[in-house]
């Protein structure tokens, strides 16, 4: 003898319910993604309280900001002022950023060049104009080989 109808029936809106439930949650996530857009957008459009307009971080290609070989002579000049031992990216990127003038509290500006730096030392330790003995701190050590 097969199944009670009842429990068909129930099987069958229990299907019913799973997919209507998928495609709720699908319809809520371009949801959520959409305020995620709106509120941006607001966000450059709307003044904060005290009427200033907010600052936001300025992007642009830093390739264009270093003539050709000036970040790895400044690299360089900051493994060389460090007394031979090995300096990590983010204190490179601070002497980079302090020796060109720049603002060494943007964080932006911090990071940018630090990612532009370990593309740059990486590429001249396979060289082997430069060597890395390690990591301190989750952060990349560099320095200038011993001759």
């Amino acid at each position: 003898m097969g199944e009670n109808v009842t429990v068909i029936q129930l099987r069958a809106k229990q299907g019913q319910l799973q997919d209507h439930v998928a495609y709720l949650e699908k319809k809520l996530e371009e949801a959520r993604a959409d305020l995620i857009h709106v509120n941006a957008v607001l966000r450059l459009f709307e003044l904060p309280d005290d009427g200033q307009p907010l600052d936001f971080p300025v992007h642009m290609n830093l390739s264009r900001l270093f003539s050709t070989g000036e970040l790895m002579a400044l690299a360089k000049a900051a493994m060389t002022s460090g007394n031979g031992a090995p300096l990590n990216t983010r204190d490179i990127a601070a002497f980079v950023i302090h020796n060109k003038g720049w603002d060494i509290k943007d964080p932006v500006l911090r990071h940018s060049v630090a990612h532009r730096l370990v593309y740059v030392l990486a590429k001249a330790a396979r060289r082997g104009v430069v060597v890395s003995p390690g990591y301190e701190k989750g952060v990349r050590l560099w320095a200038l080989p011993t001759t």
